[in-house]
């Protein structure tokens, strides 16, 4: 199991949005990441339990996960699946499928971490990354956006 920093952006404030609100828009790519790795780009895959860094989170910041969304570009190798959230866990979603038909879209359950009304939020007093992590099977494929909506609180 390897961890990989393929965030996207600084981080700092003008680079997400207008007043400090923002939807970030994640897309994940799996040719690019294997590609920017020399040892992804050896093994041709991203292994089970690999950690991908996807996001740089700023400190104070408050992510709104349950109102976020997960969307198939192009399907990823069968079988496989991921996790995402912090440190590589499942704050955001737990097993999404990465072989679904290009289109299918994946959303926070109404029982998940953030509420039974998907309205709660992260606190990020410190900045930290939000985290894809590869199941069910090694990764050599497929192409991926996660929607995550915040706000700054500073």
């Amino acid at each position: 199991m390897g961890t990989y920093n393929m965030t996207k952006g600084s981080g700092a404030v003008s680079n997400l949005d207008f007043n400090r609100v923002f939807v970030a828009r994640i897309p994940i790519v799996v040719s690019e990441i294997i590609a920017a790795d020399d040892t992804l780009a050896g093994n041709g895959y991203i292994t089970i339990a690999d950690i991908i860094q996807i996001y740089n989170v700023p400190a104070e910041t408050m992510l709104l996960p349950g109102l976020g969304g997960f969307k198939i570009i192009t399907a990823g190798t069968a079988s496989a699946t991921a996790d995402i959230g912090i440190a590589g866990s499942t704050e955001i979603l737990s097993g999404v499928a990465l072989d679904a038909a290009a289109g299918t879209i994946s959303f926070v359950p109404d029982d998940g971490t953030w509420g039974t009304d998907n309205y709660g939020g992260y606190d990020f007093e410190s900045a930290d990354t939000i985290d894809f992590t590869v199941g069910g099977a090694n990764l050599a494929a497929g192409e991926f956006l996660l929607m995550l909506p915040g706000y700054m609180i500073e």
